[in-house]
């Protein structure tokens, strides 16, 4: 019997319940990564998209109450945005910055953001559309070096030849198990299993 679009959204918001606290951490739940991650109760949420985020919010209501000087001055704002962040993004620099002077660039990043959209609001068309396509490009390279950088800092880790589930997703890993072993019940009691996968309990 095929799942109906109840039971999905069930199972849907089965899943969200089971993963809400972890899943906009964007990082291990480890030592390495703690200054990365904010911790509210068993809530993890990344620093840096909260910082960024944060900015947007800032910059919108910036725009609403000062709309005449963001019409003016938007794409030269963008401009300075742009320079201050990219070089001190590249990874190699970056791993290397202090927590807090990281929080700045991601607010920058926000900012960078808005301004975007503000600029080609107005008028600032193949200006910023240019720079969009810069910035994209320097993102994807940043993104996979930031990449190479954490398989690496896993593999120095004590954890990494373990073949049990690292400190870091362990929270994660037991949350995961609940939502399946909740989710495999609901479908038995429902109906929706076959009855060939229903004897295998």
């Amino acid at each position: 019997m095929p799942v109906s679009p109840v039971a999905r959204l069930y199972l849907w918001l089965l899943k969200i319940s089971r993963t809400w606290r972890f899943n906009w951490a964007h990082k291990p739940l480890c030592s390495p990564y703690k200054a990365d991650v904010l911790q509210f109760g068993t809530l993890y949420l990344c620093r840096s998209c909260c910082c960024v985020y944060f900015a947007i919010a800032v910059n919108l209501i910036l725009i609403v109450l000062f709309p005449d000087f963001f019409k003016e001055y938007a794409h030269i704002l963008l401009i300075g945005f742009v320079v201050f962040t990219l070089p001190l993004s590249y990874p190699a620099i970056y791993k290397t910055l202090y927590r807090p002077l990281r929080d700045i660039l991601r607010c920058s990043l926000g900012s960078i953001v808005v301004l975007s959209f503000t600029a080609l609001v107005h008028g600032h068309f193949l200006f910023t559309i240019v720079l969009i396509i810069t910035s994209f490009f320097f993102w994807r390279y940043y993104y996979r070096k930031r990449s190479r950088r954490k398989i690496e800092l896993c593999k120095n880790c004590p954890e990494y030849s373990d073949s049990r589930i690292c400190s870091g997703y362990t929270f994660q890993a037991e949350q995961i198990r609940r939502y399946e072993d909740e989710a495999t019940e609901y479908l038995l009691k429902t109906g929706y299993v076959p009855k060939s996968l229903r004897n295998r309990k």
